[in-house]
């Protein structure tokens, strides 16, 4: 019975498509839709010895998953069996074909997961040497920036200085021409003769008739 139903899974799993539900799955939705009715209480999973899980109406409900019965619901496997012992105690997959197209599938996950890391590495690469571009520019600018301002201190202090002479000698006062006689149109007044006293004594009229 195990053998024919995991063969039954194989050989649907060979000709799955988008639309493939597993045979366990189509048996516990009708189960399910029995619960609702009030047909039972609870949808439980036996499985035994690596059988494939069985879908089952339970009367009762059960919180825990205890031998033979599971609660847990296998989503996602095709084929599923329960490990009750040991380290794979949970639900794995017995249809082979699916487990091969599971590694398949796991192994495209990686491949893709590698090129995504390399990807990754080279756009980190591209992000540090625009980076180092970036810091390049920035580094130029600001030199370019820290010259300019330079070259505007010292224009600003010749300006400052020419200013300050242009103020000093428009400050100081101009040289007066002396001034040039100008020759008069009008006629001068001669000054009168003014008489000398002789300092030798004069001689009386009586001196000199007597010498006569």
């Amino acid at each position: 019975m195990t053998e024919e139903t995991t063969q039954n899974a194989t050989s649907e799993v060979a000709k799955t498509d988008t639309t493939f539900v597993p045979d366990w799955e189509k048996k516990a939705e009708k189960l399910e839709e029995m619960v609702k009715q009030g047909l039972g209480k609870q949808v439980g999973y036996r499985s035994v010895d690596g059988q494939v899980v069985e879908p089952i109406l339970l009367t009762t409900e059960q919180q825990d998953n205890t031998y033979p019965i599971v609660i847990d619901k296998p989503v996602g496997f095709i084929a599923p069996a329960y490990g009750w012992f040991g380290e794979q105690r949970g639900y794995y997959e017995t249809a082979p074909a699916y487990q091969g197209r599971k590694i398949q599938e796991l192994t495209e996950g990686l491949t893709k997961v590698v090129k995504d890391q390399e990807q990754i590495k080279k756009d980190q690469e591209t992000a540090a040497k625009d980076k180092q571009a970036y810091d390049k520019q920035k580094d130029q600018t600001l030199k370019l920036v820290t010259i300019i301002t330079s070259q505007l201190g010292t224009i600003a202090t010749k300006i400052d200085s020419l200013s300050k002479q242009q103020a000093v000698t428009t400050a100081k006062p101009t040289q007066s021409t002396p001034p040039v006689a100008v020759a008069s149109t009008e006629p001068t007044q001669s000054t009168p003769p003014v008489a000398v006293a002789s300092t030798e004594p004069t001689q009386s009229a009586d001196n000199k008739g007597g010498e006569k």
